[in-house]
């Protein structure tokens, strides 16, 4: 299963190092973006496959997860920014016996902050000439420091409790699956298996990250149906997961409920699960809750329209 959770673990990657800073186990969906593989990876030290530049760096932070001590850095590959977190890995007998990496892509967030700053500059220059209006301005600005500071800190505080890969993960992972397993071709009836997969796709497994998405307990979310999830949205849910099972993985953004029935925007990566027959047995997926960034983007576009109307 972890197996499973590594490869199509989105937007970044997870890598296990053992004592020689060997790796000895690569995936994630982040590695083809800045042109790696686990083929390229595993197998092959830290000196083989990193810049020499950056030896010292990492050497550091493996040795010092081999000893016992996480650390969580940023770091510039590419023209892309990450935040990583090197943390030691513990048998059933509490030793350490390997080391591990989680890399997470943060750059469209270092770019918001640097729009931030673009923003913030720009009004402080026209605060000298207008400084009745930029008050109500920067009033706003820092609401949004704060907003964007608070959010940092928490994830910040996530990582930090990072022990293992998933069982402690930000994402929220799941298994949804069908009572029976259904074809999906030609030869069938789709707005019937439909209905079935509604009302007979339930929540095998899910972690502690995805259940509170969902402001729900474990009682609540283990057995639930996949029609209980989108009912708020029937139709467009029903073409959503035609799309999905046509293709047999997707990637979306969308606008699901709490059991409270307070929106929440989620982030997913979804695939469909096959028997030997090619029968769709559920799907599991990756997702996160991505709602305090589209808060964030509506006040960027707020800011923006609003320095536009005081030029």
């Amino acid at each position: 299963m972890y197996r499973i959770l590594i490869k199509h673990y989105p937007n970044g990657s997870v890598l296990l190092f053992d004592r020689d800073l060997r790796y000895t186990l690569v995936d994630g969906q982040g590695l083809a973006a800045v042109g790696l593989s686990k083929e390229l990876l595993e197998g092959k030290t830290l000196w083989e496959v990193s810049p020499p530049e950056d030896w010292q760096l990492f050497e550091t932070k493996y040795r010092a997860a081999l000893a016992g001590k996480e650390n969580t850095f940023e770091y510039k590959y590419g023209n892309r920014v990450y935040s990583i977190t090197v943390a030691p890995v513990e048998n059933d007998r509490e030793e350490i016996f390997a080391g591990m990496l989680v890399t997470q892509d943060i750059t469209e967030k270092k770019q918001a902050e640097i729009a931030l700053e673009e923003i913030k500059n720009q009004l402080e220059i026209k605060y000298q000439k207008r400084t009745e209006d930029l008050k109500t301005a920067n009033d706003q600005l820092q609401k949004e420091i704060l907003s964007r500071w608070r959010a940092e800190k928490a994830l910040r505080e996530s990582q930090e409790q990072l022990e293992l890969f998933f069982s402690q993960s930000l994402d929220g992972f799941f298994f949804m699956m069908l009572d029976e397993p259904v074809h999906w071709d030609d030869t069938v009836d789709k707005e019937k298996v439909l209905d079935y997969i509604f009302a007979n796709g339930r929540v095998t497994k899910a972690n502690d990250a995805l259940i509170a998405q969902y402001a729900g307990t474990r009682e609540e979310f283990i057995g639930r149906t996949l029609y209980s999830f989108l009912s708020h949205d029937l139709t467009g849910s029903r073409e959503i997961i035609r799309q999905f099972f046509e293709a047999g993985r997707i990637h979306i953004e969308n606008e699901n409920r709490k059991f409270d029935g307070v929106p929440v925007w989620v982030e997913g990566d979804y695939i469909c699960i096959y028997d030997s027959h090619g029968r769709i047995l559920g799907y599991f997926g990756v997702q996160r809750d991505i709602s305090d960034r589209k808060k964030a983007e509506a006040t960027l576009r707020d800011s923006e329209e609003t320095l536009s109307g005081n030029r």
